[in-house]
């Protein structure tokens, strides 16, 4: 998994994660960073930072 995902930072509830997918049909690669926060016992949550899409939160 270290190859696919980059952490420039991290804390200790929540990750700034960044990671590459190759573009269908050509050698571009659209690179997405978002922020990962944990909420123990049972919940992670993922908001769109820099990305291909204009805004998502999951």
């Amino acid at each position: 998994m270290r190859e696919k995902v980059r952490v420039p930072e991290r804390g200790t509830d929540m990750v700034l994660a960044a990671h590459a997918t190759p573009v269908p049909g050509g050698r571009l690669t659209a690179t997405t960073t978002e922020t990962v926060r944990f909420t123990r016992p049972d919940r992670v949550g993922f908001r769109l930072v820099r990305g291909p899409v204009p805004t998502v939160v999951e």
